[in-house]
């Protein structure tokens, strides 16, 4: 009996694996210069998206453009940026990111729009492909 349901359980197991496999990670392309030459126009990233996790200088993150700071066109807008400084609670507020393109020249990043908030921050580029 056991034999006539192991397809049927590995099925199961199969599905419930492939879905939480992308409750957790996706797939990005990358649109316009600001991270060039690391990522450019076309490039497909791997993210790993965060749920409380902590970031470190130098991860590059997908992070919604801040709204405060940002034309209403940009409000919402999603960007892949590299991690500069995390918030110490002195020069950069705790709970904040200063966040840069690695295209200086032709990037908007925290030169722009200051620290920003964490809870911006959706997910961890985890590779490119």
């Amino acid at each position: 009996m056991f034999y006539a349901l192991a397809p049927a359980l590995a099925a199961l197991c199969l599905l419930f694996a492939v879905t939480a496999l992308r409750s957790r990670y996706g797939v990005v392309v990358v649109r316009g210069p600001s991270m060039a030459p690391t990522y450019v126009s076309g490039d497909r990233v791997l993210i790993r998206h965060l749920r409380g996790a902590q970031v470190r200088v130098g991860d590059v993150v997908l992070l919604r453009v801040p709204g405060e700071d940002a034309t209403a066109a940009e409000d919402g807008v999603l960007v892949i940026k590299r991690v500069v400084q995390t918030g110490d609670g002195s020069s950069v507020p705790a709970g904040s990111v200063v966040v840069h393109g690695d295209n200086r020249r032709q990037s908007v990043d925290s030169r722009v729009w200051g620290p920003v908030n964490a809870e911006r921050l959706l997910a961890k580029v985890v590779r490119k492909f």
